[in-house]
C-alpha cells in the first residue's frame, strides 16, 4: 500500500476523523488507499501549534506531544480527490481551515474512509510516497483497480483495505 508521512498532531487527527484534507504544495495523479505514517519527530512549529489556546480547547488531552504515536502507520484512508486550496477554502470545515495551510497555490487533498487502526505499528517513513506492507493481522485486502474498477490491472492495482 502507498504511505504518506505526517508530522503528529496532524497524521493522528486525521486518524480520529477530525481533519478530513491534508494541504500540501504538491499535487499527484494518485487516487486510491494510502496509510497515514506519524513522523517519528514533532517539530517545533507542531509543538508551539499544539500549545495555542485554540489548539487546546479544540483537542483532548490524547492529542499532545507526549502522548501521540511517532514512528509508526496510525490510519489509512482513500485519497480520493484533489483541489486547489483556492476553490476549497470556502467549501470545508473551520476545523479543516485551522488544522491546514490553506494558503494559495497549494493542494487540497480529500481523505474519506478513514480507519484509525487499533494497534498502530512502527515503520520507518519517508518523504513523499513510500511503500508499505500493512500487518495480516487485523486487515482484509481485496484486489481493487483505482482506475476501472477491476481486479488486477497491472497500472492500478492498489490494495483496499478494511480494519475489522
Amino acid at each position: 500500500m502507498r504511505a504518506i508521512t505526517l508530522h503528529q498532531p496532524y497524521a493522528s487527527l486525521i486518524g480520529a476523523k477530525l481533519k478530513y484534507h491534508e494541504t500540501r504544495g504538491w499535487k499527484t495523479t494518485f487516487r486510491g488507499p494510502l496509510a497515514i505514517h506519524a513522523a517519528k519527530i514533532i517539530p517545533r512549529y507542531a509543538r508551539e501549534f499544539m500549545e495555542e489556546r485554540r489548539y487546546k480547547q479544540f483537542i483532548t488531552d490524547g492529542y499532545l506531544p507526549e502522548t501521540l504515536p511517532t514512528g509508526f502507520i496510525v490510519a489509512t484512508v482513500n485519497l480520493s480527490e484533489i483541489y486547489t486550496t483556492e476553490h476549497m477554502r470556502s467549501r470545508t470545515s473551520a476545523n479543516d481551515l485551522y488544522l491546514g495551510d490553506w494558503s494559495d497555490g497549494r493542494y487540497a487533498w480529500r481523505l474519506d474512509d478513514i480507519k484509525l487502526l487499533d494497534e498502530p505499528f512502527e515503520v520507518k517513513g519517508s518523504q513523499g510516497f513510500w511503500h508499505v506492507d500493512l500487518p495480516q493481522r487485523g486487515i482484509e485486502q481485496t484486489a481493487i483497480c483505482n482506475r476501472c474498477g477491476g481486479n488486477g490491472c497491472f497500472d492500478c492495482w492498489a490494495p483496499e483495505t478494511a480494519l475489522y
